[in-house]
């Protein structure tokens, strides 16, 4: 179902894009475009200068109450995959809002000093200032306080001498130091096992594992706890010019045995300029019940993504194929080139398609290729009708 569905949407005016490409988005979510205003028409996106000089489609919208809203209309409803209401979107209400702005802006010192002025009037009737008659204030009495100097307090209390007290904190502060540097050994031994266990890992030195993430620099002072920084901290998703995100997920079911195996293909790109990538892979195998006896094979699925960077005999063990598992296949601070092609091979070994063929999707061609290579490919799924689907080779240049 379209965004724009029973709706027919006029133009005019000035606007920031071309009718022509207005036209395009309106058809493509279920909309009709009308070239002119009549009966029948439901929405007139209007610029600012047709509505101040009242143009004639302007002034036969008004008579036949069709809703003269802004271009923010029709692409706040895009956004939201819905059409929304006009009301805040008309230009009446839009002029009636500047119009209340500018009123509360005269009137905004006015209210200011009233508001200061019957401010001084009560304090001064409180006070008892004003010319105004006042009743004398009226006298609260007070508990006393209880006291607190040595010779008037509870005699009760034990007395302690000034070297016992010295005693007491001097083992105090002895006691917290134990506890303090009992803490950062066990921090400093937790730390260390879990650094062994990532580098320990089967993952290949061209694969980057997240929580390492080749951020291990030189051990800082004792009791010092350095943080670890996460991928996230330094990554984002690229976004391309055609405001694709380069986020997909590659699935593969099996309904026989009802069992669901995904990919999840990542190109990160570094908040800070210049800019730097890597690109991110994580795997999710079907549940552990359904997949019994496979853990003494490797996935060939991952064995094609290794040996994308390294060869087969530097290859090392790779993880059973009901384990998950997430790795950078392109190690970060790498150019935009490199994490490109990397993606565009990963999604070629996983689907058995060229990355230009995802644009054109058909079960017949995933058949075909699977016949022909006697395996069962993952399956892209494309976005939703309207949504971008992101630049081919050529366009981005390489």
């Amino acid at each position: 179902m379209g965004t724009l569905k029973n709706l027919v949407i006029a133009v005019t005016g000035t606007f920031e894009h071309d009718v022509t490409k207005i036209k395009k988005w309106i058809d493509a979510n279920g909309g009709r475009f009308s070239p002119t205003v009549h009966r029948g028409v439901t929405h007139l996106i209007t610029g600012k200068d047709a509505w101040k000089q009242a143009w004639d489609t302007v002034q036969a919208a008004n008579k036949l109450r069709v809703f003269v809203v802004t271009f923010e209309w029709l692409e706040d409803s895009l956004h939201r995959r819905r059409a929304l209401a006009e009301t805040q979107y008309t230009w009446e209400h839009i002029a009636r809002q500047k119009k209340r702005d500018r009123q509360m802006t005269k009137l905004g010192p006015r209210m200011s000093t009233k508001q200061f002025n019957d401010g001084c009037e009560e304090i001064k009737k409180t006070m008892g200032l004003g010319t105004s008659k006042s009743r004398r204030p009226r006298v609260v009495a007070r508990k006393p306080k209880k006291p607190t100097s040595i010779l008037t307090a509870d005699m009760h209390v034990s007395f302690l001498s000034a070297a016992d007290d010295l005693t007491r904190r001097r083992e105090e502060r002895e006691a917290a130091k134990a506890k303090k540097k009992a803490e950062e050994e066990a921090a400093t031994k937790q730390s260390s096992t879990s650094i062994v266990d990532n580098v320990s890992s089967p993952a290949s030195a061209n694969f980057h594992a997240l929580r390492t993430t080749s951020f291990l620099h030189a051990s800082p002072a004792p009791g010092v706890q350095a943080k670890i920084p996460a991928l996230k901290d330094l990554y984002h998703y690229y976004l391309d010019t055609t405001g694709f995100e380069y986020k997909i997920v590659l699935t593969r079911c099996n309904l026989r045995a009802n069992e669901i195996t995904r990919y999840r293909l990542r190109i990160l790109e570094s908040h800070t300029k210049p800019h730097v990538y890597c690109t991110f892979i994580e795997y999710f195998p079907p549940s552990v019940g359904n997949t019994a006896g496979s853990g003494i094979h490797t996935h060939p699925e991952a064995d094609r993504l290794r040996a994308l960077l390294a060869p087969p005999s530097a290859a090392p063990t790779l993880p059973p194929a009901t384990r998950a598992y997430k790795s950078l296949i392109v190690p970060m601070s790498s150019d935009f080139a490199t994490a490109w092609r990397a993606f565009r091979h990963a999604f070629r070994d996983l689907t058995l398609l060229s990355c230009e063929e995802r644009f054109d999707l058909s079960k017949t061609l995933y058949k075909t290729r699977a016949a022909h290579f006697s395996i069962e490919p993952f399956v892209y799924v494309r976005p939703k009708h309207g949504l971008p689907l992101g630049q081919r080779t050529q366009q981005i240049g390489l």
